[in-house]
């Protein structure tokens, strides 16, 4: 494995992280808001 292939590697392993831990937070986020406008309806 060359240097450039290690460094694409890296760089993809850090991209599918980031999306990774960008979605669940944004998830987590929004059942929050769901949860929290819900609550006064019922």
């Amino acid at each position: 494995m060359t240097a450039k292939q290690r460094f694409c590697a890296e760089i993809r392993w850090t991209m599918i992280l980031f999306v990774f831990y960008s979605s669940s937070h944004n998830f987590q986020s929004l059942t929050g808001n769901s949860r929290f406008v819900r609550v006064p309806t019922d």
